[in-house]
């Protein structure tokens, strides 16, 4: 009898709960993620910030990653999730409804030893604590054009289907309060300990009732010798996989990709997205069919969806744009802008333009395309000075044969001013201006009805301009005037076609085999 007592009490210990080294903040029983993760009998109600979430944990691997806490599934913008980063175990979350939605501290949590965690989300601001020491505190601007979608709150797990992305370790003490501090009044509307596993559900502790049960994983079925998903039992949370939008997609993006941001926009069908300056201030999306500047914005860069291993959404500029123009040619040599085709996609026909390529070197993207048979490089990137930052627009002519005109924005009341004995193109927002200015001889801003454009004259021999495009309070403007008196003159571009750096300088070793075979169809390997 006390053998078969022994016996059940080493089972329950092992599917519930195990047992820890005593701590003062996590003692007895704690969850054991792997093996019970959990998730809300309903959908989460945690949505609102200022939001502070505390656990303690005691995490055993950092090989893949630790989700700890997470609240909707990854299609919404309302989820985020705080976990143990792959390969460093560095504390960090994942937030999408910031415009930078990834903030990851440098301190590992990984080591198998009890660790109290918090996280604070505000307007304009995230915090990371352990054991109460402040870990990671910075600047996080919340994007204005969120799209909700509902969901469960989860422990141990994310909630996008993605069962392999669990937790390596224990979790105890979970609290979520309505508030933005540690020390001072906040609103417990969440709170669960697993010291003593209540059947299949952990009652909350707060006001709120929200009650915890056993995250219930898909029917498997084997096939050809591996656990499969029956096609029966699947949905679209089995064909979520987030490796895309974590992703590192280096200095430029190629596809069709949206602009949610301005109300009625198409996608650009062939787009081209590349980050701008040292630290990725601003972002352009380029046209090349068009060959057109969408738009410019900054904060994040692009937005991927992990529905369909990231196939099914478009991809969505991510940060807060600056200037757009509308989807017309981005040159013409009649001032008309008219699109000639005849459907919304496809190229220009090669009298109108041609795009060519681009070549990349280092940081920089130079993009090659013809206008009316003028090659044309163009490299965009930034120009700052005491605080006011600017997307440059540089370019190389070889010659012009005949006037050309260049789209640089569309917006209400353009008009062009003389700020400081300076031409400065402006264009009226609801809360901003966008301003343009020219660095560079032969060329003149002029504004038409609600656009912006740039008169390039003829001229015989090479040259180069800068188009710089500003965005900010009209107070601010004369900076912006400051910083057009004071740029660089225009670069020689050739310079940047000749390539740059190596960025993998990694030598992979093979040795080829050579099938010995003399059937008609062999495999080398």
């Amino acid at each position: 009898m006390n053998r078969l007592f022994f016996f059940f009490l080493i089972l329950f210990h092992t599917i519930y709960s195990v047992s820890a080294e005593p701590t003062e903040r996590a003692a007895g029983f704690a969850l054991d993620a792997k093996a019970r993760p959990l998730q809300g009998i309903e959908d989460s109600p945690y949505t609102d910030f200022p939001l502070t979430i505390e656990c303690s944990v005691l995490l055993n691997s950092k090989d893949g990653y630790n989700i700890l806490l997470a609240s909707h599934p990854k299609t919404s913008d309302e989820h985020w999730e705080l976990y143990a980063e792959a390969g460093t175990g560095n504390l960090a979350v994942y937030v999408p409804r910031y415009q930078s939605p990834i903030h990851t501290s440098s301190r590992d949590v990984t080591d198998g030893q009890w660790h109290r965690l918090a996280a604070i989300f505000e307007d304009g601001r995230v915090r990371l604590m352990v054991d109460d020491e402040k870990v990671l505190d910075t600047e996080a601007a919340l994007r204005q054009d969120l799209k909700p979608g509902a969901g469960r709150f989860t422990v141990g797990y994310t909630n996008d289907g993605a069962a392999k992305i669990f937790c390596d370790g224990l979790i105890d003490e979970v609290r979520i309060s309505q508030g933005a501090s540690l020390d001072g009044e906040l609103k417990v509307i969440g709170e669960w300990s697993f010291d003593v596993p209540d059947g299949d559900r952990y009652e909350d502790a707060s006001e709120s009732g929200y009650d915890l049960a056993p995250f219930e994983m898909k029917k498997k079925i084997k096939r050809l010798g591996s656990e499969v998903v029956d096609i029966d039992d699947q949905d679209e949370n089995d064909w979520m996989d987030d490796r895309w939008p974590l992703m590192n997609t280096g200095n430029f993006f190629s596809a069709t990709i949206t602009t949610p941001q301005i109300p009625g926009s198409r996608p650009t069908y062939k787009g081209i997205a590349v980050k701008l300056g040292e630290d990725n201030e601003r972002s352009i999306l380029f046209d090349t069919e068009l060959l057109r500047m969408t738009c410019g914005w900054e904060g994040a860069f692009i937005k991927t969806f992990p529905k369909r291993l990231g196939i099914i959404d478009l991809p969505q500029v991510a940060g807060q744009i600056l200037f757009q123009t509308n989807p017309v040619p981005g040159w013409s040599t009649d001032g008309d802008f008219i699109d000639p085709r005849d459907s919304d996609f496809g190229p220009l026909p090669d009298k109108v333009g041609h795009y060519n390529g681009l070549y990349e070197c280092g940081d920089r993207i130079v993009f090659n395309y013809e206008i009316a048979g003028n090659e044309i490089l163009e490299s965009p990137w930034i120009e700052s000075n005491a605080g006011t930052t600017a997307i440059a627009r540089n370019f190389q002519f070889k010659s012009i044969a005949s006037p050309l005109q260049m789209l640089i924005g569309n917006g209400e009341d353009a008009e062009v001013r003389e700020v400081d004995g300076v031409p400065v193109g402006v264009i009226s927002n609801e809360a901003s201006i966008t301003a343009v200015g020219l660095v560079g001889e032969s060329a003149m801003v002029v504004a038409d009805k609600d656009r912006l454009i740039v008169q390039i004259n003829p001229s015989e021999t090479h040259f180069g301009l800068k188009v710089l495009i500003w965005n900010g309070l009209e107070s601010d403007l004369l900076g912006f005037v400051q910083l057009l008196q004071e740029t660089a003159p225009p670069e020689n571009l050739t310079a940047l076609t000749q390539g740059g750096p190596s960025k993998w300088e990694e030598t992979i070793e093979v040795e080829g085999i050579v099938s010995g075979s003399e059937e008609p169809y062999v495999i080398d390997t």
